[in-house]
């Protein structure tokens, strides 16, 4: 047989799914294979190549050529998208191969098998060798995916994908693929050219979720022996048949995994594993690691922005600071603005973030104004709600424990002060990484820095062929963008030295590059250098810490700046003064006054974005919001302030969001509080912005008038504790002594935030100056809300009485101002503390008012949240199945609203009822359910009610020592002290332990301690149940006369209070 050794271009594509076609329309499936051979011949003769052979629903195909190669592949792609069913994936490599006269060989034809295992649909990809080969091909982009291991390949392979043109970029797991090389190739499985093991496979994975799928059952169904069906199947993928069925229910097993919307136990049965273990024990065997690491490892890049352009050079720098992040912790890229660090460090973590197994985190803090910011963005980012009762740090640092996870902290200059916080998060979490951009150095022990370089420009002076300028990063990316705004421009002999010499004189500054791009809509590159020379001025600063490049990159936003028509440039620098983006309608109203009547705002603004002065992001509800890179916001706002109109701007930006805000205020309680919670979101930073220039002004009617409005929405996002800082400032700065209306109104929201957070002594305080005040302005509304906001904080304590008497003075208040919300406010409170008494059926009747009036005003939130409170009240009356339907319902409310404290505290409810039922294991799995909701938001009552629940639940599965344990945790729980509710209920609860260890002389000094408090607070709800564990224990010293006494005092107040004994405690009080 002769055969010849030669360079080649090898191409491997593949159909995806095929298989899974064929076992549901054979015909079709054919049909479409046969579609698939005629398009790809057509292409591959076209392009030169050479048709090798077919390997199933697989081709090999060799080139002689690799550009002509992925030009075919490219149309190949292209086609296969028009074709209804066809999806293909292909990989190419270029190497040396045996040819004979029907068939290739040799290394490089396995290894571009190896490597078509890996591409994905629509998607091409190829090796480093074939990437050498087209290089400077400037129509080819390609993105660099990372090394992979693969298997039998000694070492580990650099693979691109091919750009552009519609194709996808796979997203490969470099980990994954590590150490699924030494597994049986899922391809070899998938492209048999046995007939019989082809059915085998379709039959198998038809019936992946019956257990007792069998070598028997395969070889009734398929009408062959045992003997023949295993010497087939070996053959053909080198499994016995029962390994083979354990393969394909493990490879679905993966599948299903990794799309995260299963958890292990259901994947297991549903790939017919009924042995939970048995299924944990081969799954590690086949991929490495167990089911539970499997899943958390399909991890997320959260929080990146989205880049539709080309990312042009820069290998090897991220492969240096790939390296470091290696063997550091802490790493910070260092370098002037417009070197492109921002861009450098998300390519960095598109790449190398898949490698830390729980996830990557882009956190902007750009828009952050002060230190004290980046904490709650960096909670932000990990959607962590913020922690009413502890500090934010603390919190993330316990949500990411030891988790392996990458943070990329962007923009780092101006907050230089929270670095401590930065190291205080690295010591605590050990498997932490941070990766910093940031014009100076953060300065803490053991970071790592590198100095992001421009990108390399030519050489003055020199020539250079076409093909050698394109090697140029700069050059390639100056005309890539170029390209983008005018798709008719090449690089030519005639204006490459033009070209060169702009690289050169911007210093191969990125963001210098492109915004000289930009103007080759307008310009030639000759033209373009005569305007730019007289704008560039190299000059060293004399300042110790301003990089020389600074006034490079200043001098060239300057230069595109006066590029712009005098209109234009007033809206950029009006534009500036937003701090997290704005819409179309804020930046007319704010930026647009005083223009000339017959110029069009859209055009305007159109203008600054096609000349990559402003970006563009779409909302949800499909409206563009418009955002400035950082470095020309900073140019923006220098403009802006050396101008006339810096005052005026300034106040008009003040003015509108005062206004937005006001008229969002009303919205947050009505039936599309949804919706405008969702609008009020990216507003945040402008908000904060507002906030701290009336602390900086001292206008602190304006910040008042600003956090009043905006309340609410900290309170539904769980960000209280921020919110109560902003309130605190605002009235910081107000005269002491004023008695005003707003300052009255603060008072009373800022002390709810204060409840909010656990500080009641700070809340009673600023009830009273507002009660105080309100009686002083007369006003009967404030009055209303600080008589309602103190019967709110009595009903903690608890004061029973004071609680009631203020709650009916505000009632009056409230009816006679026809106030909805008010009334819905002192009926939550009064149906508090009658539930505390133990007059379960009053609380009922209270509470309803409370919810009728909350539907009647149409507020989704208060509905949800009395409807909850309904639902806990008659739980107490037995009403079980009730509860369950109205829980339900406020689930589903609160899951459109993304309101965790209620989601939480219906949660809390759920497992309650559940618990008093007798059905342990729901209970344990609302709450279950809840955990990470209290652990974010910090709400130290719903926390401290969750854990008493969660104790309750142990005593029942006699798990004494761990209910023992969990109960020394809650001790320490300030909400215990804070709660009335709680504080009964940890009474009893320690007093069950008491019993249920044994110590039942303490358990009676306890009880007869806690009646006597109690009875002096008016305390009824648990005071049966507190009795009859008494009359226990009295029954245990054989006192029978006073245990039977106190047993049937503890019958007659349930039938008084109409308290039922629950089915939980139903065998005990038999």
């Amino acid at each position: 047989m002769s055969q010849t050794r030669q360079l080649a271009a090898i191409m491997f594509t593949d159909i995806v799914g095929y298989s899974a076609l064929m076992g549901k329309d054979e015909e079709g499936a054919m049909q479409l294979l046969d579609l698939n051979r005629q398009m790809q011949q057509e292409l591959v003769a076209a392009y030169e190549g050479k048709w090798i052979k077919e390997l199933g629903d697989g081709v090999i195909i060799v080139f002689d050529s690799v550009l002509n190669a992925v030009k075919c592949a490219i149309d190949i792609q292209a086609q296969a998208r028009a074709t209804k069913n066809l999806a293909l994936k292909i990989a190419i490599h270029s190497g040396e191969i045996i040819m004979t006269a029907d068939d290739v060989f040799g290394d490089s034809v396995n290894l571009t098998a190896r490597i078509e295992q890996l591409a994905q649909e629509d998607s091409i990809i190829i090796s480093e060798s074939a990437l050498s080969a087209i290089r400077n091909v400037t129509s080819i982009q390609t993105s660099l995916l990372g090394k992979f291991t693969l298997k039998n390949i000694q070492l580990p392979v650099s693979l691109h994908a091919v750009l552009g043109n519609g194709l996808r970029i796979p997203i490969l797991d470099q980990e994954e693929n590590s150490i699924g090389a030494t597994q049986q190739d899922a391809s070899e499985i998938d492209a048999s050219n046995d007939p019989l093991v082809g059915r085998a496979k379709v039959m198998i994975e038809e019936n992946l979720a019956n257990s007792q799928l069998s070598v028997a059952y395969l070889c009734q169904e398929l009408g062959v022996s045992r003997p023949q069906l295993y010497r087939k199947v070996l053959a053909e993928t080198g499994f016995s048949p029962s390994d083979f069925i354990r393969e394909l229910r493990l490879r679905e097993a993966a599948v299903l995994l990794k799309s995260a919307e299963h958890n292990v136990s259901e994947v297991a049965y549903q790939t017919g594993f009924n042995n939970l273990s048995y299924f944990s024990k081969c799954f590690q065997e086949r991929f490495g690691r167990p089911p539970s690491d499997y899943r958390k490892k399909q991890n997320r890049n959260v929080g990146a922005p989205n880049k539709l352009d080309t990312f042009i050079g820069r290998e090897q720098e991220i492969q240096e600071i790939i390296k470091i992040l290696d063997r550091s912790r802490l790493l910070t890229l260092t370098g002037p603005g417009g070197t492109g660090k921002t861009r450098l460090a998300s390519k960095v973590m598109e790449s190398h973030g898949k490698t830390f197994r729980d996830g990557a985190y882009f956190v902007q803090l750009a828009p952050i104004n002060a230190p004290d910011g980046v904490v709650p963005k960096i909670a932000q980012i990990l959607q962590i709600q913020q922690n009413a009762t502890k500090e934010n740090v603390t919190s993330i640092i316990e949500f990411i424990g030891d988790q392996e996870v990458l943070l990329l902290l962007d923009n780092f200059e101006h907050v230089l002060e929270a670095a401590v916080k930065v190291n205080e998060l690295i010591i605590s979490c050990p498997r932490v990484k941070v990766l910093v951009t940031s014009r100076v150095v953060l300065n803490l022990v053991g970071e790592a820095e590198y100095t992001v370089p421009q990108l390399l420009a030519p050489e003055v002076g020199r020539e250079y062929s076409l093909e050698e300028l394109l090697e140029f990063p700069s050059v390639s990316l100056l005309v890539d963008r170029a390209q983008n705004v005018n798709p008719n421009f090449e690089l030519t002999r005639e204006n490459s030295a033009a070209v060169s010499e702009i690289c050169i004189q911007l210093d191969g500054l990125p963001l210098a590059l492109e915004l000289a791009a930009a103007r080759f809509k307008l310009f030639s590159p000759e033209a373009l250098l005569r305007r730019l020379g007289n704008k560039l001025d190299i000059l060293s600063s004399t300042s110790s810490n301003q990089p020389d490049r600074h006034k490079t990159l200043r001098n060239a936003i300057d230069w595109s700046y006066n590029l712009l028509t005098p209109e234009e440039q007033t809206l950029f620098r009006r534009l500036s003064v937003f701090s997290g983006g704005c819409t179309l309608e804020a930046a007319e109203k704010i930026c647009f006054q005083g223009y000339k009547a017959n110029l069009n705002f859209i055009d305007q603004i159109a203008g600054l974005a096609d000349k990559s002065l402003i970006q563009r992001e779409d909302q949800k509800d499909g409206e563009p919001r418009f955002y400035m890179l950082e470095t020309l916001k900073a140019f923006g706002q220098e403009r802006l302030a050396k101008s006339l109109e810096k005052k005026d701007t300034s106040r008009q930006f003040i003015d509108y969001m005062v206004t937005m805000v006001e008229s969002a205020q009303k919205h947050l309680t009505g039936a599309n509080q949804a919706m405008w919670l969702e609008k009020l979101e990216p507003e945040l930073d402008n908000i904060r912005a507002v906030l701290a220039w009336a602390e900086e002004h001292e206008e602190a009617e304006t910040g008042l008038k600003v956090a009043i409005s905006f309340w609410r929405f900290w309170n539904y996002r769980s960000m209280m504790r921020e919110g109560s800082s902003w309130m605190d400032r605002m009235l910081s700065i107000y005269r002491a002594n004023n008695k005003s209306l707003i300052r009255c109104r603060a008072l009373n929201i800022s002390g709810t935030l204060n409840v909010y957070t656990g500080d009641l002594t700070e809340a009673a305080t600023k009830f009273a100056l507002a009660l105080s005040m309100a009686e002083e302005l007369n006003d009967k509304k404030e009055r209303g809300n600080a008589l309602t906001n103190l019967s709110w904080v009595l009903g903690f304590y608890p004061e029973i009485d004071q609680c009631r008497e203020y709650a009916g003075i505000a009632l009056e208040i409230h009816n006679e101002l026809q106030d909805i919300r008010g009334k819905v406010r002192v009926y939550n409170n009064l149906s508090a503390v009658e539930q505390l008494a133990g007059n379960i059926q009053k609380t009922l009747e209270i509470n309803q008012r409370s919810v009728d009036l909350s539907r009647e005003m149409g507020d989704q939130r208060s509905y949800a949240y009395t409807s909850a409170r309904q639902a806990w009240y008659g739980i107490y009356a037995g009403k079980f199945d009730e509860a369950t339907k109205i829980l339900d319902q406020a689930i589903e409310l609160m899951t459109a609203l993304y309101d965790d404290h209620v989601m939480a505290f219906a949660l809390n409810i759920k497992a309650l009822n559940r618990y008093y039922q007798g059905d342990l294991e729901q209970a344990i799995k609302f709450l279950k359910r809840a955990q990470p909701y209290w652990d974010n938001e910090g709400n130290p009552y719903g926390k401290a009610q969750w854990n008493l629940i969660h104790i309750l639940i142990h005593l029942k599965e006699d798990k004494i020592q761990k209910a023992a344990e969990l109960m020394d945790l809650v001790v320490t729980d300030p909400a215990i002290r804070m709660y009335g509710f709680n504080a009964f209920l940890y009474s009893l609860v320690r007093a069950q332990i008491m019993v249920a260890s044994g110590q039942d002389e303490e358990a009676l000094k306890h009880l007869k301690s806690s009646l006597n408090e109690a009875f002096g607070k008016k305390v009824f709800l648990f005071f049966s149940r507190q009795l009859e564990l008494m009359s226990h224990l009295l029954a245990k010293r054989q006192e029978y006369e006073k245990s039977l006494l106190l047993f049937s005092q503890a019958a007659r107040m349930r039938k008084e209070n109409q308290i039922p004994v629950p089915p939980v405690n139903q065998s005990f009080y038999n």
